[in-house]
């Protein structure tokens, strides 16, 4: 039961160094804190999505915790048939946040800044480590419920268009070990060429999770190597799953009376197509030749330089090179660079050492354009 006493007990140990013994006694519960501890957890199901989801269900909302610009606090968006708003964190949500520490077995310990706290509230001193977030709330204009899945969906496609429309990085926070283990950080994104967009209307698609999982994850680390292979998978994500579409629409295509010793060979190369294969089939399909010419002559370093240490992967954008031969030094490029970073043997020439992240930083504009890209067209249809 989250009663006073609980809390009480919790702050004793969590914060053994903040405040005197004798202090606790005088500790205000009342003042501030407008809900009853015995309501801090309404409803058993709910409980266990906040657990494992850190995510508040009310109705036809979804709260979510961010980290993020706090410029974005009170201001309202609109996505599709969703209303979203930027709020302060609540009393009800940073007492949750304090009992799923306290029920981490104290494994992890809350942070505190080194710093008096002149009030002796006790929501005062909760929110002095918990500052530093705030709620987002979807709401569905409809009031059509979600499953997990779907929200998440929602939650980092909502995130996803307001990064590439908007330019506003938020760090959604969908799990209690991302937040005890503060693995929360928020950079700059330096590669998105999209200008900012100042109305309230966001615009843009649902996408497919599992991608954007991976695509935030490479906007929100500082770690070259991580940013690179998480884009990477961005794309590998989608090899297997368009391969198998190609296969079927090519045997729907096929008549009867057309079936021979070449199609057999077609179908073939493509269940057994490898990973540079399955690269170069899915970049064929999804780059297309206009928005890649404009990036190239935007990013000429691919026109002008082979990537480091690997021949052969300048990309032309003369006339005299087809859409089709450009993509084929663009997925070589991209998956040798790939190579080059994840393997380390003796004797391979292409490979990077942590003194090549220089040449690597080069390297992430075009596969993070390509990954957006993936997303945009294949991930807003799986």
């Amino acid at each position: 039961m989250y009663d006073k006493k609980f809390f009480m007990d919790a702050l004793k140990e969590m914060y053994p160094n903040r405040i005197k013994e004798n202090d606790f006694d005088s500790l205000i519960f009342d003042d501030k804190v407008n809900i009853s501890f015995n309501d801090i957890i309404p409803l058993k199901e709910n409980d266990k999505i906040f657990k494992e989801n850190l995510l508040y269900i009310i109705d036809n909302k979804i709260i979510v915790l961010c980290y993020g610009p706090s410029r974005l606090v009170n201001t309202v968006f609109e996505f599709q048939n969703y209303e979203l708003s930027f709020s302060s964190i609540d009393d009800n949500f940073c007492l949750k946040l304090f009992a799923l520490f306290k029920e981490s077995n104290n494994k992890y310990h809350v942070c505190l800044r080194n710093k008096e706290i002149s009030a002796i509230s006790f929501i005062d001193i909760i929110k002095s480590d918990f500052s530093f977030y705030y709620l987002l709330t979807i709401k569905n204009k409809d009031s059509v419920k979600h499953n997990i899945e779907d929200m998440n969906r929602l939650i980092r496609s909502v995130i996803y268009n307001m990064l590439i429309y908007h330019y506003n990085r938020i760090n959604p926070i969908l799990s209690a070990e991302e937040l005890l283990s503060r693995k929360c950080f928020i950079y700059p994104l330096k590669y998105i060429n999209h200008k900012k967009k100042s109305e309230r209307i966001i615009e843009g698609k649902l996408y497919n999770s599992d991608m954007l999982e991976y695509f935030l994850a490479a906007s929100d680390t500082s770690n070259i190597r991580a940013k690179y292979i998480s884009y990477y998978n961005v794309v590998e994500y989608a090899f297997d799953g368009f391969n198998l579409c190609q296969q079927i629409e090519f045997i729907k295509n096929i008549k009867e009376d057309e079936i021979s010793r070449d199609k057999i060979k077609i179908i073939n190369d493509l269940v057994k197509a490898n990973e540079a294969t399955k690269l170069f089939n899915l970049l064929n399909e999804y780059l297309g030749s206009e928005d890649l010419f404009e990036f190239l002559k935007d990013n000429d370093y691919y026109v002008n330089n082979n990537a480091h240490k690997i021949k052969n992967t300048k990309v032309s954008i003369d006339d005299q090179t087809s859409y089709e031969k450009n993509i084929r030094i663009i997925s070589d490029r991209i998956y040798k660079v790939r190579n080059a970073i994840v393997h380390s043997k003796e004797r391979e020439e292409e490979k990077y050492f942590p003194a090549d992240d220089k040449y690597i930083l080069k390297e992430i504009p075009l596969i993070e354009y390509i990954a957006m890209k993936i997303i945009n067209s294949y991930g807003s249809k799986h």
